[in-house]
């Protein structure tokens, strides 16, 4: 009896892939046979975004009505890119994402321009690998920026409750935020030599939710920021979601020889 033990460790392991890059697997394994990709691949990739950011801003529906423009609205739209590195199953990630969203004027062609810049530091995991697929989750630290235009031919309610000079176009109000992510990627190899490395194509959905932390206030935009008063606070904070595609590259971590 003491034989079947041995005997099932030596079955399981001839189906588990010791290196390569993701989606990899021993040479004499067929395809899918195993429900996780290679946990020894190193990977770093640049991806573009594509998506949109929600955000409450009703703080300042009355102002823009009573100067003749509608309600700004809450969803933004935009793009970014993210850079990620991976070992393992270990993921390091810098995703900034710039939304833009606009309230027309109702009386002639202007409008007042409202966005929002998030960039942020995360540190996660892929949870599932099977095959060239993976699901990940990643949280870290960053900071949000709500940015709005302080004057249209209509629109002096930020310059006059401000006294912001005639140089100051937008203002913006800064936040520490709690970014947790989820996302679904799928890894398409631009060459068939998997075990020594090579370029890939990386196609994922991510989304998350941002959590205001701590509140900065109100400055003037620019390198010379400096902080104002008057205005009301916006909780940064918001759900968040975006289409990403990118470049990158893989390969296999040198594992250790085992200890004799």
């Amino acid at each position: 009896m003491s034989r079947v033990p041995l005997v099932l460790l030596s079955l399981a392991a001839s189906s588990v892939v010791v290196l390569g890059a993701p989606g990899a697997r021993a040479q004499d394994a067929p395809s899918q046979s195993s429900p996780w990709a290679d946990t020894h691949a190193l990977e770093v990739s640049l991806e573009g975004l594509v998506g949109g950011r929600r955000l409450s801003v009703g703080q300042f529906d009355a102002p823009l009505r009573a100067s003749g423009y509608g309600p700004l609205p809450r969803n933004f739209v935009g793009g970014g890119f993210a850079i990620d590195f991976s070992v393992a199953r270990w993921r390091f990630e810098i995703p900034m994402l710039y939304t833009v969203a606009s309230a027309p004027s109702l009386v002639d062609s202007g409008s007042v321009g409202a966005a929002v810049g998030d960039v942020s530091i995360d540190v996660g995991y892929d949870v599932v690998r099977y095959g060239d697929f993976t699901a990940f989750v990643l949280g870290g630290l960053g900071v949000s920026s709500l940015m709005m235009d302080t004057r249209d031919p209509h629109w002096s309610y930020i310059a006059t409750r401000t006294q912001v000079g005639s140089d100051v176009s937008t203002v913006e109000e800064d936040a520490f935020t709690f970014s947790l992510q989820l996302g679904l990627q799928q890894t398409v190899p631009l060459s068939n030599s998997r075990d020594k490395g090579s370029w890939a194509l990386y196609i994922a959905l991510r989304g998350g939710y941002r959590q205001e932390v701590a509140d900065f206030g109100w400055v003037t935009s620019g390198s010379n920021s400096t902080s104002v008063s008057g205005l009301p606070s916006v909780d940064v904070g918001g759900p968040w979601a975006a289409l990403s595609i990118g470049i990158g590259a893989y390969g296999a971590v040198p594992r250790l020889a085992a200890a004799r």
